[in-house]
């Protein structure tokens, strides 16, 4: 099976699916890396931690002029509640 969801319940939490940097390139050819940082949703009205809890995200994608161009291969999360988004995301 392909992209197949994981989750460690950590600390922080880890979610991942997909190809990993290394496989993406490696299968593709080329892949694009977005990463951002965010904090979770529970922060976004004042609370007094959103600054101190941040979730890093980093979503691989097939490069343009590439056969899959825009596919999503691969996506990886670091930070609060990461294992459970990652089911959805794998979706």
């Amino acid at each position: 099976y392909e992209f197949v969801p994981s989750a460690v319940f950590s600390q922080p939490p880890i979610g991942s699916c997909g190809y990993t940097e290394a496989e993406a390139a490696k299968k593709y050819g080329s892949v694009d890396v977005y990463m951002t940082t965010f904090k979770p949703m529970k922060h976004t009205m004042p609370t007094g931690r959103g600054e101190e809890e941040k979730i890093m995200m980093k979503m691989l994608v097939v490069s343009d002029g590439l056969k899959d161009a825009g596919r999503v291969v691969g996506c990886h999360m670091v930070g609060a509640d990461a294992a459970e988004m990652m089911q959805g995301i794998a979706v």
